[in-house]
């Protein structure tokens, strides 16, 4: 390099973002706002997973639950079973899909409290509804990847459960009038 070039700071963004963070925490202090903020960080994280710190060792006693669990799931017919897993799967899917869905419109609240420096939660949300249910193809019905693959899924189940229902049925006509079926 010649010389001119322009000095490379290391250290000065991050003074600058201590400082902004110290404005809209501090400078005036607000609980209020400070809550506001919280919950838009929590909802923008929601279902993201994280830490957790257990305790691995299980006794021997384990074993035990796991047989009675075991013989208790043995006793449940065949197709309620199946029934059941299928509907179990659907609803996890779903959960799944809504947690998805606030944390990409929480994303947008938090990032409004920050650059505004603001405590707000109604006016972000309706504000950036549109681009919100954007984020990451969460918008129903989207041709995006992501929420294409989740559609998928979701279809996925209702299309093992049409095959539950078919299959309860020829287990009902094939076992003289086996009525333990729940969608047949």
């Amino acid at each position: 390099m010649n010389g001119n070039g322009s000095k490379i700071e290391i250290f000065k963004p991050f003074g600058e973002s201590f400082e902004l963070m110290k404005k809209i925490l501090f400078q005036p202090f607000d609980l209020r706002k400070w809550l506001v903020i919280g919950f838009a960080a929590w909802l923008a994280n929601l279902g993201g997973g994280g830490g957790g710190v257990g305790n691995f060792n299980y006794p021997d006693k384990r074993r035990e639950g796991a047989q009675k669990l075991n013989e208790t799931i043995g006793q449940i017919p065949q197709p309620i079973l199946i029934t059941g897993i299928c509907i179990l799967i659907c609803v996890v899917l779903l959960v799944i899909l809504l947690f998805a869905w606030l944390r990409a419109r929480g994303r947008f609240i938090l990032v409004d409290c920050i650059v505004r420096n603001r405590g707000a939660i109604v006016e972000p949300w309706c504000q950036y509804r549109k681009e919100g249910n954007r984020e990451k193809g969460i918008t129903m019905g989207s041709p995006s990847n992501v929420g294409q693959i989740s559609w998928r899924h979701v279809h996925g189940v209702v299309l093992l459960m049409a095959c539950c229902n078919r299959y309860c049925s020829f287990v009902a006509s094939s076992n003289n009038g086996y009525k333990h079926c729940a969608m047949s």
